[in-house]
């Protein structure tokens, strides 16, 4: 009778171990590849408390402060889309969307801490005055990379106008009017709009990756800005195929980009401003395959787009520098496959200073 009993038991064991396996991969596979994540508000207003402490008395907290060490009441940490949570992107009515203005905050991103102070543009860069006799101008244009660095001080073009100020030894203001996420077609709006009349001497676009991956991803950013994901939903029956998202053809996505450059050449030239389009920089780019349909398709797109660039360069195309940074940094600089640390922001401000000296892109 025993025996039979412990029989049954090691044979009913045996058929639901092999019933809860397959279960249990099939869930997680589903998981991994199918699944449709839902928009949250909730989860906006728990991630914004998590990733965004805002400082109400910002000059007594010390640069070096990290939001761990910070004393920030939750009662600070209320969720508004126009204040107390620093918010990447505000709606616009000509960019689509923007940087929140007139914000404080230590934002905490996924490997690292910024302490982002902007304007009241939403620029992350002092307001600008009339321009004095003596001073140099510039502005910087682009996405995340342009935007990005640990302090204001630490961005691309900050540390870019520290170099120019020793060499030329006269005073430079400087706007950074860098988007996260923005693509080419934003980046000529803020141009138009508010940077154009600024008396600039010189301005730089430094973008080229969100054209080909805002493009792929498509993602609804202007009406609900820092889009978070809650709820998840599990089909039933998962499509037996995935079809990729990513064009077959990168090549509309690399001309939209050049038009825009074009674009934003023939006003400056307009304007008696001196043009420096730099395509940034991007991790394991390799010039030698430009097959567009390789399994990393934004290679194909920088195979193009830098091809285009150098066809500009040779012919000075509106009067204008068109320089291919693609392969300037080596992976040691990168966070992931286009952001890069605050050496790699000191090492492409020093590389764009030796073109601006080269090509004497600072007259005045």
């Amino acid at each position: 009778m025993e025996r039979k009993l412990l029989i049954k038991i090691i044979f009913f064991s045996i058929i639901l171990i092999f019933t809860i396996i397959p279960i249990i991969a099939t869930y997680m596979y589903i998981n991994n590849n199918y699944i449709i994540k839902i928009y949250s508000k909730e989860t906006n207003y728990l991630e914004a408390m998590q990733n965004t402490q805002i400082i109400n008395d910002f000059n007594t907290v010390s640069e070096q402060q990290t939001i761990k060490d910070s004393n920030i009441p939750k009662s600070d940490l209320i969720y508004n889309y126009d204040k107390n949570v620093f918010q990447f992107h505000m709606p616009h009515p000509y960019a689509g969307f923007k940087s929140q203005p007139s914000a404080k905050a230590i934002m905490k991103l996924a490997d690292s801490e910024q302490l982002i102070t902007t304007n009241s543009l939403g620029h992350r860069s002092p307001d600008l005055g009339i321009k004095n006799n003596g001073t140099l101008r510039i502005a910087m244009i682009g996405g995340s990379t342009a935007f990005n660095g640990k302090t204001n001080n630490d961005t691309i073009i900050a540390k870019l106008v520290k170099l120019i100020e020793k060499g030329k030894n006269q005073p430079v203001e400087f706007v950074n009017a860098a988007i996260v996420s923005a693509n080419s077609e934003q980046e000529l709006a803020v141009f138009v709009h508010e940077l154009m009349d600024l008396n600039l001497d010189l301005l730089i676009s430094f973008d080229g990756f969100n054209d080909y991956i805002n493009a792929e991803t498509s993602t609804a950013r202007v009406r609900w800005p820092s889009i978070q994901w809650n709820g998840i939903y599990y089909p039933y029956a998962p499509p037996l195929t995935v079809k990729k998202v990513t064009p077959k053809n990168v090549l509309p996505m690399s001309n939209a980009y050049i038009t825009n450059l074009q674009k934003i050449a023939i006003i400056s030239q307009a304007m008696n401003i001196s043009y420096l389009a730099v395509l940034q920089p991007i991790n394991g780019y390799n010039n030698t395959i430009c097959n567009e349909n390789i399994n990393f398709p934004a290679n194909g797109y920088y195979c193009l787009t830098e091809r285009q660039y150098n066809e500009m360069e040779e012919i000075h195309l509106y009067n204008a520098t068109y320089i291919s940074f693609a392969s300037l940094l080596n992976g040691s600089y990168f966070s992931d496959i286009v952001h890069i640390s605050d050496e790699g922001n000191t090492f492409v401000a020093q590389s764009l200073y030796d073109i601006i000296n080269l090509r004497n892109l600072l007259k005045r």
